[in-house]
């Protein structure tokens, strides 16, 4: 499964690529939107490992109570 982390050093590829000099615009506005794609499904993953840790804890706490 891919990492968040991926996720962003897949977006900086894009942008790297995007700025390229020679490419044609619509090459770059493309590999700008799939940057945006990569740094969205980052966020996400984030948010995932975020709510794992929460459930974690509210389960923790659960049990000690």
């Amino acid at each position: 499964m891919i990492t968040a982390k991926q996720c962003r050093i897949k977006a900086q590829e894009c942008r790297a690529l995007a700025s390229a000099p020679m490419l044609p615009v619509e090459c770059a506005k493309s590999l700008i939107a799939l940057e945006h794609r990569w740094i969205e499904l980052a966020r996400e993953l984030e948010l995932d490992e975020i709510e794992k840790v929460i459930d974690k804890e509210i389960t923790s706490l659960a049990g000690a109570a």
